[in-house]
C-alpha cells in the first residue's frame, strides 16, 4: 500500500471496501479500523422469519447432518440412523444398516436402560431403619405429673 493512500483516512477506507489491504497493528491503530477477521461470524439460533431462507437453510444443514452420520458410520465402524421431519411433513432419512434394526436396538437399549435405573431406585431407596414399626405406633398425648410442672408463682 503506498504512503499516499495512508493520507487520508477516507482513501484508505475506500481502498480496503473494494478490495482486501493489510493493515499493520500501528496503522489499524492510528486510523480506528477494527481489526478484520477471517471466517464466518456467529449467527443467532432462532427461528428464521423468511420462508425462503428458512426452507434453504433447511436443506443445506439437513444435507450436511446427513453428510456427517454418514462419515460416521464409515470411520468409526457405527451403526447410525438419522431421521428428519421437515416443516412440511417430509421425511429424510439415513442409515447404514437397516432402518428397522437401528430404531429396534435403540428401542431395546432404552428398555433396558430404564429396568436397571428402576432397580437401582429400589436399591439407593433409603428407609429409615424402624420406619414400618413407627406407623404401627399411636402416638397420644399424656398427661403431665405435677412434679413434671413448673411451679410458677405469681410474685
Amino acid at each position: 500500500m503506498a504512503n499516499k493512500s495512508l493520507k487520508t483516512r477516507k482513501g484508505l477506507l475506500g481502498d480496503m471496501e473494494n478490495s482486501i489491504s493489510v493493515v499493520n497493528p500501528i496503522q489499524r491503530e492510528t486510523l480506528g479500523i477494527a481489526k478484520v477477521r477471517m471466517g464466518r461470524g456467529k449467527i443467532v439460533i432462532e427461528r428464521i422469519h423468511n420462508s425462503t431462507s428458512r426452507q434453504v437453510t433447511f436443506s443445506k444443514r439437513r444435507k450436511g447432518l446427513l453428510k456427517k452420520a454418514k462419515e460416521l458410520a464409515i470411520l468409526c465402524d457405527a451403526e447410525v440412523g438419522v431421521i428428519i421431519f421437515s416443516s412440511t411433513g417430509r421425511l429424510h432419512e439415513f442409515s447404514n444398516t437397516s432402518m428397522k434394526s437401528v430404531i429396534d436396538r435403540y428401542n431395546k437399549s432404552k428398555e433396558e436402560h430404564n429396568h436397571l435405573n428402576s432397580a437401582l431406585e429400589v436399591k439407593l431407596k433409603p428407609s429409615p431403619p424402624f420406619a414400618e414399626a413407627a406407623v404401627d405406633v399411636a402416638v397420644e398425648p399424656k398427661p403431665m405429673l405435677p412434679s413434671q410442672t413448673l411451679a410458677i408463682s405469681p410474685d
